[in-house]
């Protein structure tokens, strides 16, 4: 009669632990306060080298790296630039331009809330020679200067990795 319930038994703890249900709370945040910025992220992921222009904070998942050229698949950078115009005007320039090339694919765009921040979000794919990345920009107006936080994942795990964005995001503070 007790064998007749292993089975199950065995299916049902084998679906919970795979599906993620059991995480383990006791891991910690870290911060990064550099540059002006403030962030929370998560203690298995690492502060970032980057070499984008206007970079003054970038942190990424040390899990996904391309074989290829040693750079990591999911981050998160932060850029601070001056305005030269209106925040919208300069937004919708930005992106009008970005998806005039074929390998940029709208998702969608709109306003945002970062924290206690207003701003404006763009969603779109790019596709590369590496495959398929989704990026969430997040364009944050403060002193006139812009603050864009971009959010990157290989297409087929940026769901995973948006509660570790969302934790990002929540936590950004300009100082």
């Amino acid at each position: 009669m007790i064998k007749k319930y292993i089975l199950p038994i065995i299916i049902i703890l084998g679906v919970v632990l795979s599906s993620g249900c059991v995480t383990n709370n006791n891991q910690k945040d870290k911060t990064l306060s550099q540059n002006g910025v403030t962030i929370n992220y998560p203690s298995d992921w690492i502060v970032a080298d980057t070499q984008v222009n206007e970079t003054i904070a970038a942190v990424g998942n040390p899990g996904f790296i391309d074989n290829t050229t040693g750079l990591g698949l999911v981050s998160v950078n932060i850029q601070k630039r001056t305005l030269p115009s209106k925040l919208n005007e300069y937004f919708n320039q930005t992106y009008t331009n970005l998806f005039s090339n074929s390998s940029y694919k709208s998702k969608g765009y709109g306003n945002v809330t970062i924290g206690t921040y207003k701003g404006l979000e763009a969603d779109y794919t790019v596709t590369d020679n590496r495959g398929i990345k989704e990026q969430n920009a997040y364009w944050i107006e403060n002193k006139g200067n812009i603050y864009v936080i971009l959010c990157t994942a290989p297409q087929n795990v940026f769901k995973n990795q948006k509660q570790y964005f969302d934790l990002i995001l929540n936590s950004f503070k300009i100082n």
